[in-house]
C-alpha cells in the first residue's frame, strides 16, 4: 500500500495484489488514516488482484467513516478489473461506492 498526497485537498492510497484475510486490517487502518483532513480520499484499486470478504467489509467501514466525517471517497476499480468488480457486484455492495475504472476518469455524484 502506497498512500499520497496530490494536494492539501486531495490523498490517494494506492494498493496492488491481494486485500484478503490477512492484508484487510492493514488496508482498513492505512484507508481510515487518509480520512482525517483531505477532503477527498481515493483508494487506487486497479492492480488488486483478489478482494475477499474482509476487504470487502473494510471497505464498507472506510465508506461510511467517510461519510461521516464528510469526505468524498472514490474508488479505482481499474478498467475491468473484475477481481475488484466482480465480489463487489455479487455482494450487492457495488451501490455504496463511486466506483470509476482509472484515476483520470471524471467521478460520479456521491451515491
Amino acid at each position: 500500500m502506497c498512500p499520497s498526497t496530490r494536494d492539501a485537498e486531495l490523498r490517494v492510497l494506492t494498493v496492488s495484489g491481494e486485500i484478503d484475510e490477512a492484508e484487510a486490517q492493514e488496508f482498513q487502518d492505512a484507508a481510515l488514516r487518509l480520512l482525517q483532513a483531505p477532503r477527498s480520499v481515493v483508494l487506487d484499486l486497479g492492480a488488486v488482484t483478489f478482494l475477499a470478504s474482509r476487504g470487502i467489509a473494510a471497505l464498507v467501514r472506510v465508506q461510511h467513516a467517510a461519510n461521516a466525517a464528510g469526505v468524498d471517497l472514490t474508488i479505482v476499480t481499474g478498467p475491468a478489473n473484475r477481481a475488484v468488480l466482480r465480489p463487489l457486484e455479487i455482494t450487492g455492495v457495488d451501490s455504496l461506492f463511486r466506483l470509476v475504472p482509472t484515476l483520470a476518469a471524471p467521478a460520479d455524484p456521491a451515491p
